[in-house]
């Protein structure tokens, strides 16, 4: 009769113990990002939750994935806030002992800061006088990323551009250099 109550006992405590396992299996972590976009050069702070163990914020390790740049505030409060540099879809991840969650960041080029670099191309060429030159641009911003603007070209001369050699009208082509 012992014997039976102890397999009792332990079947319960055993029964207990693949509830308490199977609770913590379905219970879900989340990983919260204040916005899912954000310009280069902004910030976002990420929320790390789990079903049972409540909110892990101030214990977790946060990162993003390889390349996005950027950069984490480091220790204390704000530990969870990132601000962003390289334009792209990057992933997030949360981590806290075996809990981990991930979430996307769409990060995209700042068009609001003064541009760094405007590329002209091409840089050389020659042309027939009185023809037109059409040159492509691309702008980017301080981060170096390529942002999608279109330079609006206004009220400028021959004289404001740096045109080596001398020109009249006998000649048939013109150089002409960016730079």
């Amino acid at each position: 009769m012992q014997s039976n109550r102890y397999s009792r006992i332990a079947l319960a405590l055993l029964s207990l113990v693949c509830a308490l396992t199977c609770a913590q299996a379905l219970a879900a972590s989340q990983l919260t990002l204040s916005s899912d976009i954000v310009m280069a050069g902004g910030s976002i702070s990420c929320t790390f939750t789990d079903d049972v163990k409540g909110d892990l914020t101030a214990v977790a390790r946060f990162t993003i994935q390889s390349g996005a740049r950027g950069a984490w505030n480091v220790g204390g409060a704000g530990r969870n806030v990132y601000t962003s540099e390289k334009a792209g879809t990057w992933r997030v991840s949360a981590r806290y002992g075996a809990l981990s969650a991930v979430a996307t960041l769409q990060v995209t080029p700042n068009d609001e800061l003064p541009f760094s670099r405007i590329r002209l191309s091409p840089a050389r060429s020659y042309i027939h006088i009185d023809d037109i030159l059409t040159l492509e641009t691309k702008v980017y911003d301080h981060f170096g990323n390529l942002v999608d603007v279109m330079p609006t070209w206004e009220d400028w001369e021959w004289e404001d551009w740096a045109i080596p050699g001398e020109f009249n009208d006998d000649c048939q082509f013109m150089p002409f250099w960016i730079g």
